[in-house]
């Protein structure tokens, strides 16, 4: 089945044009407005930032929703396994590194037996599995998150697999966006103009764009057409 753009990348893609048209509407504010364009600017940079968190927590929420109605439990990579398994026993490991109570910890890994099958790789994915357990804090889009985040889900390098498809830096286009955004959220942020505006939201379309087609090989590995939405 050749590449199809995700659900969530086409509605990743509509909210950015929607902000684009708003920001090219401000453009034409007069000089009385220039507050209300400015607002605009920052705004669409804001928005964009929260449409791309959203479109990294569909892909892997709906990925693990099409793994769990299929039966697909085998085709979840081992990260993602040791993930599940990791998070569901952090709390009782870490009782009892402290206590060194040996009762407590085997009734807890008793009480966790679904476990077990996930690590082997039965079909059948227990029902409280879900997608928020691989992006737990990690679905912000800095570099460092994203790292976790992929790494989590079996793509052991995402900025490599985005930089050969855009022939540039992907930790620098990242690193681009978000020291822009860092720097309206403060008092007195630096101007910004119709220019910046269509670079910084035209770079993160481009992001999304890669992203969705690494992560389509991976589905296509990992579950395949059943699993991509």
């Amino acid at each position: 089945m050749p590449y199809s753009r995700s659900a969530y990348r086409i509605d990743f893609e509509a909210r950015v044009e929607e902000l684009l048209q708003e920001a090219r509407a401000a453009q034409k504010l007069g000089a009385s407005l220039r507050g209300v364009r400015d607002m605009t600017f920052q705004c669409a940079v804001f928005q964009t930032c929260a449409a791309l968190e959203t479109y990294i927590r569909l892909i892997v929420e709906g990925w693990v929703q099409k793994l769990k109605a299929n039966n697909l439990g085998a085709k979840v990579p081992h990260p993602a396994r040791a993930r599940y398994f990791t998070k569901a026993l952090a709390g009782s490991l870490e009782a009892y590194m402290s206590t060194g109570d040996e009762a407590k910890i085997f009734r807890a890994l008793e009480s966790k037996a679904a476990l077990w099958d996930i690590m082997q790789g039965k079909a059948e994915l227990p029902t409280y599995i879900n997608g928020v357990y691989l992006h737990e804090n990690t679905a912000y889009p800095s570099n460092k998150n994203l790292k976790r985040l992929f790494y989590r889900l079996g793509i052991n390098n995402i900025h490599a697999e985005v930089s050969r498809i855009l022939s540039r830096d992907a930790e620098g286009l990242i690193e681009g966006f978000q020291s822009v955004r860092t720097n309206i959220a403060h008092a007195s942020p630096d101007d910004l103009t119709i220019g910046d505006v269509r670079r910084l939201l035209r770079d993160i379309s481009d992001f999304v764009r890669a992203v969705d087609r690494v992560f389509y090989r991976h589905v296509m590995a990992h579950g395949g057409n059943v699993c991509w939405h």
